[in-house]
């Protein structure tokens, strides 16, 4: 039975700690390291684990609703038709660069058009135990205001994210699975917009660049599964 992935989980809660150390920069312009940013995430991950250990149990129940795939997801797939397991990956993340910065992510019918979007990548059978960790990513995100991050100053500024995954190597293939390993890859943060340079050194404290990929090289791998002449990612880093 597909379990939510604790590397998906990890990396959602890093998007929202580097959030709440903008909320941070809004007041100081202290230097925000990436050492801080990995610090603040950490803090985050363990708050979060014990009200992850009942959402995961409930996860792993079969219900109804668990078993049914998102029918975007199911059109998605016909789109992905050639794309090669290295393409595959880098495109998981390509979505989620696309779905966090888009001016619709604070319209819940889109995000759920984005998260469905997202969803796509993965195994039909891995979808609905990481729906609720895609979805709920997004709406964080998206309830954001920059503004007030910033301490209500009205300037024109955004807050941009990017999941880069820019260097790749096919380990293994056969006729219906993949193994790709990622090489290079990086979780990104900085402030964009006309009115950055009023910002000074805080706008610079607060563009972050940190890696996302462990030193034990096995769990930099993604394992994929050919369904139908399309690739799916059905395991993640670390899972």
């Amino acid at each position: 039975m597909a379990k939510d992935s604790t590397w998906l989980r990890s990396l959602s809660v890093a998007a929202l700690a580097a959030l709440a150390m903008t909320a941070c920069g809004g007041q100081s312009a202290a230097p925000a390291t990436p050492a801080a940013t990995t610090a603040a995430a950490a803090t985050v991950a363990a708050t979060a684990a014990a009200e992850q250990a009942e959402s995961t149990a409930v996860a792993a129940a079969p219900t109804e609703a668990a078993e049914t795939a998102p029918t975007e997801a199911a059109e998605a797939d016909t789109a992905a038709l050639g794309d090669d397991p290295e393409s595959r990956v880098k495109g998981f993340f390509a979505a989620i660069t696309d779905a966090v910065n888009s001016p619709d992510i604070k319209d819940e019918a889109k995000r759920k058009e984005m998260a469905e979007n997202i969803l796509s990548y993965m195994a039909p059978d891995e979808r609905a135990a990481n729906e609720s960790t895609i979805t709920d990513m997004l709406e964080q995100i998206g309830s954001r205001d920059i503004s007030e991050l910033l301490g209500g100053q009205n300037l024109d500024v955004k807050l941009h994210f990017v999941f880069g995954v820019t260097k790749t190597k096919l380990v293994e293939e056969t006729a219906d699975t993949a193994k790709v390993e990622m090489l290079e890859a990086n979780m990104k943060m900085e402030l964009t917009g006309k009115d950055v340079d009023k910002l000074g050194e805080t706008a610079k404290a607060l563009s972050q660049e940190q890696s996302i990929l462990s030193s034990d090289t096995e769990k930099n791998i993604v394992s994929l599964q050919k369904i139908d002449g399309v690739w799916y990612l059905n395991s993640f880093p670390g899972k």
